[in-house]
């Protein structure tokens, strides 16, 4: 893994719990939507369960993955504020912080910073050199 990889995995993992909150509202819409009752009903010898039943039961299980990731995505994030804050270049510090930390988009952080795209990309590659130096062996 690169230590591009290693920083992208914040912005991957934040993705991953908005999508999952999206399916949580969508559920919701659903399970609010149904008429039938929550309970089991007997229908010709089987047990069919309510789409509200269903929608609740698979909202329950979207919510325990999300706090896994969120649980990752906080060591993740402190591990790399870590490595971030020993950056002696405020320029690095700040390219990163935005990128990784904040989610940024690279035409938002080179507005923000007031360099062109192309500067702030090359900033970025010097940066996770240095990063990647501070951190050594340390990612798999």
């Amino acid at each position: 893994m690169t230590i591009r990889d290693y920083f992208e995995q914040i912005r991957e993992i934040d993705t991953r719990i908005r999508i999952k909150q999206e399916q949580i509202l969508h559920l919701k819409e659903i399970a609010t939507r149904a008429t039938s009752v929550i309970e089991a009903c007997r229908v010709s010898g089987t047990y069919k369960r309510s789409k509200m039943a269903n929608a609740v039961e698979e909202m329950v299980d979207i919510e325990r993955t999300i706090e896994r990731d969120i649980e990752r995505l906080k060591r993740l994030y402190k591990e790399i504020s870590g490595v971030i804050v020993q950056i002696d270049n405020e320029s690095y510090r700040q390219v990163l912080t935005l990128r990784y930390l904040c989610n940024k988009k690279w035409e938002d952080i080179a507005e923000n910073m007031h360099f062109d795209p192309r500067s702030v990309y090359r900033i970025h590659s010097k940066a996770l050199e240095e990063a990647g130096r501070l951190m050594g062996k340390k990612i798999a």
